[in-house]
């Protein structure tokens, strides 16, 4: 079956994030995953600006409002 790397690991030789190989059917680890059709390699999760993590430009954070 086909599966795509995760994550550094050895299956035969040295996989990296993103590499798609074949495994013998209902093999498993913590590294790898089966692939899906039309998959390509797993991206990050863009982060927030810093205009959503700060607060107001006069810097109100809102934070009163949680107490």
């Amino acid at each position: 079956m086909k599966v795509t790397a995760i994550a550094r690991g050895f299956h035969g030789k040295l996989r990296e994030p993103g590499d798609v190989f074949e495994v013998p059917s209902g093999a498993q680890a913590k590294w790898f995953t089966p692939a899906e059709a039309g998959a390509g390699p797993r991206t990050k999760a863009k982060k927030a600006s810093p205009s959503e993590n700060e607060g107001s430009a006069d810097g109100d954070t809102g934070a009163e409002s949680l107490v």
